[in-house]
């Protein structure tokens, strides 16, 4: 298809000279050299570049001539102008954002420190705390029994902190019950002689077990001997003086005056909480009490705590009750 020129209307060959403007509208020689003086083709294409038709029609109909060699050199400082300016607006925003992330780091850091100095003054107070704790139990001169330690000025128990439990104090009127275990075996037997103890009745308002001291049966070893202390929460401590087979003798003898001790302790204690005791009872009803006592009952022979026979015998006597 044949070119014209958007000026003069004359037909533009491919071999002629011309200008493209950036709208795709062409000028012959003729007609720019009208208006262009002092070029080169680059001249003319950095030109035809830049610039619309109507940017032509503009200087040709007002007859003004342009050096162009001039007007690009112009162009080009204009352009190494206009990008050392966007360079230096650049820079002065990434500074901006430098500076921006730097303060948020700051602050950031400054927060973690903050967070830091909290947990280490928290664990600066618990310290202390358990410190005094301690202290106190030992100036009351706390009674013993595996790792808790039981105050009779206070009437609290300290637990310390294991790999299950954390550190804890718990008033003695939180106590409802509790279970001793004995457990042994003598060695003429094929599997031996396993005996878990429960003292008492279960308190029915609670639903835990109020313990009586064991008659204290003799084997020729011991498997495992000691305590469990229902709480109010439904929760349980522990004091074991024999946590593995271990033969009649001195160790022996020395647990099971330990294990006396703590059972004679933890009864007087029960005794005196009797009374918020009773009242529960009071508020129970009295068949699902006697479902719930059936329920420990069977949790304590899943736990191989007592035997099979253990809970018939127990069971049945709550239901003839």
């Amino acid at each position: 298809m044949v070119k014209k020129c958007e000026v003069c209307g004359n037909n533009v060959g491919v071999l002629d000279q011309k200008i493209k403007t950036k709208d795709k509208k062409y000028v012959c020689e003729n007609c720019y050299d009208k208006v262009f003086e002092n070029y080169n083709i680059l001249d003319l294409t950095n030109w035809e570049q830049a610039h619309n038709f109507d940017d032509f029609m503009g200087l040709f109909n007002d007859g003004i001539t342009i050096d162009l060699k001039k007007e690009n050199k112009k162009g080009k400082e204009s352009s190494k102008k206009e990008r050392a300016n966007k360079e230096a607006i650049m820079l002065e925003e990434n500074q901006v954002k430098r500076e921006a992330f730097k303060e948020k780091r700051k602050d950031e850091k400054a927060e973690r420190q903050i967070k830091k100095d909290e947990i280490r003054k928290q664990k600066e107070i618990k310290k202390d705390h358990i410190k005094s704790t301690k202290e106190k139990f030992k100036n009351h001169d706390a009674l013993l029994f595996d790792r808790l330690s039981f105050d009779p000025v206070d009437k609290e128990i300290m637990q310390p902190k294991t790999f299950t439990k954390p550190f804890e104090v718990i008033p003695y009127s939180d106590i409802v019950g509790y279970t001793p275990i004995e457990r042994g075996h003598s060695k003429n037997k094929k599997h031996g002689i396993t005996r878990a103890v429960v003292g008492g009745v279960l308190a029915g308002g609670v639903g835990s077990i109020v313990g009586a001291g064991t008659g204290g049966k003799q084997f020729e070893y011991t498997d495992k001997l000691g305590v469990n202390i229902a709480l109010k929460d439904g929760s349980f401590l522990e004091a074991f003086f024999i946590k593995q087979e271990t033969k009649e003798g001195m160790m022996v003898k020395a647990a099971y005056d330990n294990f006396y001790r703590i059972c004679s302790l933890l009864d007087g204690i029960i005794a005196e909480n009797g009374h918020e005791t009773s009242q529960k009872v009071e508020m129970t009803n009295p068949n699902d009490s006697l479902a719930k006592q059936i329920r420990d009952l069977k949790e304590l022979v899943d736990d191989e705590i007592i035997t099979q026979e253990e809970f018939e015998a127990k069971k049945k006597q709550l239901l003839e009750a």
